[in-house]
């Protein structure tokens, strides 16, 4: 789980702490691939998920280094890295 600059989320409102990402499988033909998020407090409730499709830039940048898939998954969703 990615530790995460406390923000608001869920209903009812509370403090989401962590996030985790997946990739959803693709094909080996893909041009650009999708995530699943969800947005977790500190006792490890789901506070919130949703998907993000990788640009095809995005996708093409991402090579071996995750960081990537999640650097842009947090810049959407506008959550700061602790």
């Amino acid at each position: 789980m990615i530790k995460i600059k406390s923000i608001t989320a869920g209903f009812p409102a509370q403090e989401a702490t962590g996030i985790e990402i997946s990739v959803i499988t693709f094909r080996t033909d893909a041009l650009s691939v999708m995530t699943y998020w969800q947005l977790f407090s500190n006792s490890g409730a789901v506070l919130s998920d949703g998907n993000y499709e990788l640009s095809i830039d995005q996708y093409a940048s991402w090579g071996a280094d995750n960081n990537i898939v999640e650097n842009c998954v947090l810049s959407f969703l506008g959550i700061e890295r602790l």
